[in-house]
């Protein structure tokens, strides 16, 4: 690593966490989104951390400490290689600024160090998180459990090393089978999603596989899954269980290793990979034929749809909710819910579907708002939209249309799907339809707000805005919020007035969003 390694990485750090826009603008308004932007960042970094402590403290209390190391490790590994396999795109190729950085007097291999060194110290903070409450915690059960936790803080640098590599070369590998496609973005984004379905998959059929019999069973069964996983988890286990120094410097040498080779490989085929990737293919005999003619909402319906799928990160991100909900939705119409309850290891799974449907269906499309980062991602041309010849509302509803086609088919199809499988009454029947379909349109409607509220125009990586944002997390909060609150009441409160309460809470949030759409529509005209 040499000093203009250094120097990228400081700037890209800068860039990513809007220091100097923090330190030096005048915009206060932009300072303020950022600062919201970092708090809502270290939020989910304490609710995190809590949950990982909580979490070892229930393997602790139910006689599963021994499993702990092991199972931090895994767990930060799986978030990990969750978190960096999408950003292959966009961060190590393909990034926005990429003529400009080649063009600086640099070695490509500084560009490279510097980039993956950026993940890397994102994901350092990450182990950070999931391990060390974990390691506190069995370290303070344990005789010489500070030698533990001291083992557990040296390893710490070099936990993300093997996961980043593996999640990289997965993404790399993805970004070379799609540059031989001629719709090079539309093939990540299919690779990528059969990537997902493929984990998805694993873990289902995993689950099945594990007997419940007695607690001895379920450590053993938790340790064969996470050593079949990830096997180098094992030879860490086995480094802070028995203070095995000789194996915590194998493992350390074995991430070291394996990722400064990927690093090498890397290097050498980084021009050739980015060059494959922004390459277009031409039509040498191309022709114009006759040309298409649409009326202003469905040009700019046509063209958000567009930008929404050339976007791989845009669309993984904003539809795994409403992928798992069509993967639920299949499982529990082609094989009924009693599998999925004997694969879940979940009782009485079949009454919490029928009484909680609509809220199920509704939490998981919460998890997929595309208008939290739509005006965000326009960028600095936000500006050629806003002297276009049409009106605001034509724009607001194009963004709003492109979210509502991604959910309402599959929202439709679970609710015609539930209501078959599941005992409803005549209120519930309605209910299972009415009340994603009102989500729908609110978190569509309440995603765009936000993100009108707190754009971001300055973005160099579009998991900046994305993923990262004070809009996204904004929204997001806000979704689970306007869930939680009413299923409380309904389950737990007055669980003998459920659908009632169900019923009060979709009109409400009905009301909400004509008086947030309209809101939003009388600001931006005048």
């Amino acid at each position: 690593m040499n000093n203009k390694s250094l120097l990228l990485l400081k700037i890209q750090l800068l860039s990513l966490f809007g220091f100097n826009e923090i330190r030096y603008s005048d915009n206060k308004r932009q300072k303020r989104t950022l600062l919201l932007n970092a708090v809502g960042i270290l939020v989910v970094g304490i609710f995190l951390g809590v949950y990982c402590f909580l979490s070892a403290i229930s393997l602790q209390k139910g006689g599963m400490g021994d499993i702990i190391p092991a199972y931090a490790l895994t767990s930060a590994s799986i978030i990990i290689i969750v978190l960096t396999v999408f950003k292959t795109n966009g961060i190590l190729f393909g990034f926005k600024d990429y003529d400009m950085v080649m063009s600086l007097p640099v070695k490509v291999s500084s560009i490279v160090i510097s980039r993956f060194l950026m993940v890397y110290i994102l994901n350092v903070f990450v182990a950070l998180i999931l391990t060390l409450p974990m390691g506190i915690v069995y370290g303070s059960n344990v005789t010489n459990g500070y030698i533990s936790v001291l083992m557990m803080s040296i390893s710490l640098l070099t936990i993300p090393l093997i996961p980043m590599t593996l999640a990289f070369t997965i993404g790399t590998l993805i970004l070379l089978i799609s540059s031989k496609f001629k719709h090079k973005n539309i093939a990540v984004t299919i690779l990528s999603f059969a990537l997902v379905l493929g984990v998805i998959y694993l873990n289902f059929k995993n689950r099945g596989e594990i007997q419940m019999e007695d607690l001895a069973t379920i450590s053993a069964s938790l340790v064969k899954q996470m050593y079949t996983i990830y096997p180098i988890a094992e030879l860490y286990a086995n480094a802070i269980l028995n203070h095995n120094i000789a194996h915590l410097i194998l493992f350390v040498s074995i991430s070291i290793t394996m990722f400064l080779a990927f690093v090498r490989l890397v290097s050498s085929k980084f021009c050739e990979i980015n060059t494959g990737m922004m390459t277009n293919n031409t039509k040498d005999n191309y022709q114009v034929e006759k040309l298409q003619i649409s009326s202003p909402f469905i040009a700019l319906y046509k063209k958000e749809l567009k930008r929404y799928f050339m976007s791989t990160i845009y669309v993984l991100n904003t539809s795994i909710g409403i992928l798992l909900l069509f993967v639920l939705t299949v499982i529990i119409g082609v094989f009924g819910i009693d599998l999925l309850e004997t694969q879940m290891k979940v009782s009485g799974l079949e009454k919490i579907i029928s009484t909680g449907g609509p809220m199920i269906i509704s939490v998981m499309l919460i998890m997929s708002c595309t208008t939290s980062s739509a005006i965000s991602l326009e960028g600095k041309n936000f500006w050629i939209l806003k002297s276009l010849p049409i009106n605001m509302k034509q724009i607001i509803n194009s963004k709003i249309a492109v979210n509502l086609t991604i959910l309402l088919p599959t929202t439709i199809l679970s609710a015609v799907v539930l209501s078959l499988k599941t005992d409803q009454s005549y209120l519930g029947t309605v209910l299972l339809f009415a009340t994603p379909l009102t989500y729908a349109f609110f978190i569509a409607v309440l995603g765009l707000r936000i993100n009108l509220k707190y754009p971001n125009f300055t973005w160099k990586t579009e998991a900046m805005v994305v993923k990262q944002s004070i809009s996204t997390i904004s929204t997001m909060m806000i979704g689970f919020t306007s869930i939680l609150v009413p299923t409380v009441a309904a389950f737990i409160i007055w669980p003998g007035h459920s659908e009632y309460i169900i019923l009060i809470n979709t009109v409400f949030i009905g009301i909400l969003t004509q008086l947030l759409h309209t809101y939003m529509i009388k600001v931006l005209e005048h």
